[in-house]
């Protein structure tokens, strides 16, 4: 289905369902942005995660609109964001005074732990011959 959005820019999408429902769908679909213009309005987010001793990976994420200055700040394109290493100290608090001055946030990468499943535990158990 054809879909004129509100900044004019045209796109396809498939909308199924009821009538109702795909009335409503092509209303909130044209009385939004399309995906670039949705995405040229998003601000830049960092993540910043450790790589143990080989340092910390920053990860870049909704920089359309910088795309050009992170690319002459060294970072790389992959899998829908923008990636940089940094082995030393000294290159990560600069990079992070950069991100800071430039108004961006950041976010500290936190691993979590994940549960350990009751067959994880009676396959251990079994090992161990208990």
């Amino acid at each position: 289905m054809k879909i004129v959005h509100k900044c004019g820019h045209t796109g396809y999408s498939s909308v199924f369902g009821t009538e109702e429902a795909i009335a409503k769908r092509v209303t909130e679909l044209e009385n939004g942005d399309c995906t670039d213009c949705w995405l040229r309005k998003q601000p830049p987010g960092f993540l910043i995660k450790p790589l143990g001793a080989a340092g910390v990976v920053v990860v870049a994420s909704y920089c359309y609109t910088i795309r050009e200055e992170l690319s002459a700040r060294g970072y790389y394109f992959t899998q829908r964001a923008w990636r940089k290493k940094l082995t030393t100290q000294a290159q990560e608090e600069a990079e992070r005074l950069w991100i800071t001055e430039r108004g961006f946030s950041i976010a500290e990468y936190v691993k979590r732990k994940r549960p350990v499943k009751k067959k994880t535990l009676k396959v251990r158990a079994k090992r161990l011959g208990l």
